[in-house]
C-alpha cells in the first residue's frame, strides 16, 4: 500500500527553494506529511481516530462536532470517513513524542481533510452563491487542525501545501460528468480567529462570502 510522503522540518529550522518547493534540514528533527491511503489499513483508521478525538477535545470551538459525538462512533464510521474516493485525508508526523499525547497517537499532530466534487455531490453542498462560475468545480478544505506543542512551525502551511498538490492532480470532476475548467477550493472559517484567517491569506485565499451571523466567513483559492 503506497502513502505518499512530504519531508519537511520547522519554519525556524529551515529554507525553502522557491523553483524545487524541497525543505533543506538543519537537525534529525524530522516531519512528514502523509496522504492516508484508500483504502487505509486498520492501524491508520486507529490513528486518525485518537488524532481527531483529540483536536475535537482541545479545541471545541472550531469543529461542528462534538468529542462526545465522536466518541461513540464505531471502527466502520471511522473506517467510511477516510475510504472515499474523491477525498484527501492528510495528517502531519513526528518522529517526537508530543506531551500529552497516547501513546497510539503520539506521531501524529495534524490534519486536514479535502473533499473533491465526487465526494461533494453526494451529500449536495451548495457553494457560496457568490462563487458559483461555469467550469468551475469546487474543493471543501475542512478539520484544519495541529497540536498546540507543534504550532507556530509551519506545519499548518505544509499541510495546505500538500492539499493544493492533491487538488491540483484530482480528476474526481469528471466522475460525476462535470467539464472543469478552474478549480476552487473553498474553507469556511472563524473571522475572529485572526491566525487562521492570516494564514489562510498568505497562502492565497480571499474571503468571498459571509454567514448570517457575521462570525463566519468563506474563504476561496483558485488553484492554478
Amino acid at each position: 500500500m503506497h502513502v505518499l510522503q512530504y519531508i519537511f522540518l520547522t519554519k525556524k529550522q529551515c529554507k525553502i527553494t522557491q523553483d524545487s518547493e524541497t525543505w533543506t534540514m538543519s537537525n534529525s528533527a524530522k516531519y512528514s506529511v502523509l496522504i492516508i491511503p484508500v483504502p487505509p489499513d486498520d492501524d491508520q483508521v486507529l490513528n486518525y481516530r485518537g488524532l481527531r478525538l483529540l483536536a475535537t477535545q482541545t479545541n471545541p470551538e472550531i469543529f461542528s462536532s462534538s468529542y462526545e459525538s465522536e466518541l461513540g462512533l464505531s471502527f466502520a464510521r471511522w473506517h467510511a470517513r477516510i475510504n472515499c474516493a474523491g477525498k484527501a485525508t492528510i495528517v502531519v508526523s513526528t518522529r517526537t513524542p508530543i506531551p500529552g499525547c497516547s501513546e497510539d497517537i503520539s506521531d501524529w499532530v495534524g490534519m486536514i481533510t479535502i473533499i473533491g466534487p465526487q465526494a461533494l455531490a453526494g451529500p449536495g453542498f451548495t457553494p457560496p452563491a457568490q462563487v458559483l462560475r461555469p467550469g468551475r468545480a469546487f474543493y471543501l478544505l475542512i478539520g484544519m487542525w495541529v497540536h498546540p506543542d507543534c504550532r507556530r512551525q509551519g506545519l499548518a502551511r505544509n499541510l495546505l501545501h500538500a492539499g493544493v498538490d492533491w487538488v491540483r492532480g484530482d480528476n474526481s470532476a469528471e466522475a460525476i460528468g462535470m467539464h472543469a475548467t478552474e478549480k476552487a477550493v473553498l474553507l469556511e472559517v472563524h473571522i475572529a480567529n485572526e491566525a487562521a484567517v492570516n494564514l489562510y491569506r498568505a497562502m492565497g485565499f480571499q474571503m468571498v462570502a459571509g454567514d448570517d451571523s457575521g462570525a463566519l466567513t468563506w474563504m476561496m483559492a483558485i488553484i492554478e
